[in-house]
């Protein structure tokens, strides 16, 4: 099934519209829909072409937002389109139980910046070598604070039908991996998938940054080195779920095996992102001025 930047650029698209009708930002719905999707496929591998490296397809996501800024409202957006994809998988006689809702918690987890994130992220000594800050992929998005009329759906059709045709989208592509699940020989087995390498060689060159970081820094900073060395492997689980989301119209009926350069450059810009996003919030507090 053929991937293009169009749809990608169409899913980013609906993702905003998403975001826009429920005042929060784009970007907590994006690593949101990105948990939702990780936790679907979790049960997966990821292998690198032509070596020993596999790496489990889990990802740990966490989005930092203050009170009152979106997290329960993301959080219900997410729990309602997985209530909707059960709905409609029990038309086809299957079924998962109340704990998917359960283990969708653990594997996303929202909370507070400065009350919460903080503490995990740098320890009691201030070096920042606490095991969540590399474990766990942090987003502190800049919180939105809309008027009542961006919630008005008439008066912002074209938002609405984005948010509406991305929301069916993805309860489709769910349903896609549920159906595929419950329809294999041994439902315990790990699920194989491979990344594409080319002559552009996407991930080969992200990870050989990754390893000049650490070999600059692995003796002054284990901090960025603990991040960096996490990231090659985050950068295939997080490959997962952007391939999931480029997939176009009509969707097969699994997962391809062979995750293309496009959903990989998409999850080392995304992961990249959250890197950054840690190593500024503990810079405030390691470094103070």
């Amino acid at each position: 099934m053929p991937i293009s930047n169009r749809h990608a650029q169409h899913f980013f698209q609906g993702c905003v519209g998403v975001a826009s009708l429920l005042s929060v930002p784009p970007l907590a719905i994006l690593v949101g829909v990105q948990g939702l999707l990780s936790f679907a496929i979790a049960h997966a591998e990821v292998q690198v072409p032509n070596t020993m490296w596999r790496e489990p397809g889990l990802l740990w996501l966490a989005i930092g937002m203050p009170t009152g800024t979106g997290k329960s409202i993301i959080k219900k957006y997410l729990i309602d389109l997985l209530r909707n994809v059960r709905e409609r998988l029990k038309e086809d006689k299957i079924s998962f139980s109340d704990q998917t809702f359960e283990k969708l918690g653990e594997v996303l987890f929202m909370t507070q910046p400065a009350t919460t994130a903080l503490p995990l992220i740098v320890d009691n000594s201030k070096d920042a070598n606490s095991p969540a800050a590399s474990h766990f992929l942090w987003v502190f998005p800049r919180p939105v604070f809309l008027d009542f009329n961006s919630l008005v759906t008439d008066e912002h059709k074209e938002s609405w039908d984005a948010a509406r045709e991305f929301t069916v989208l993805l309860e489709d592509i769910l349903i896609m991996i549920f159906k595929a699940k419950a329809s294999a020989q041994d439902q315990e087995e790990v699920t194989n998938y491979s990344i594409e390498i080319t002559k552009k060689r996407i991930f080969p060159k992200a990870y050989d940054e990754c390893q000049a970081i650490i070999e600059n820094n692995c003796q002054l900073d284990p901090f960025v080195c603990a991040m960096s060395a996490k990231a090659k492997g985050q950068y295939l689980c997080m490959s997962l779920p952007f391939h999931a989301l480029f997939l176009s119209r009509p969707l097969p009926d699994a997962l391809p095996s062979l995750i293309p350069e496009d959903a990989q450059q998409a999850a080392i810009s995304m992961v990249n992102l959250c890197i950054q996003h840690t190593q500024l919030l503990a810079a405030k507090n390691i470094h103070p001025q």
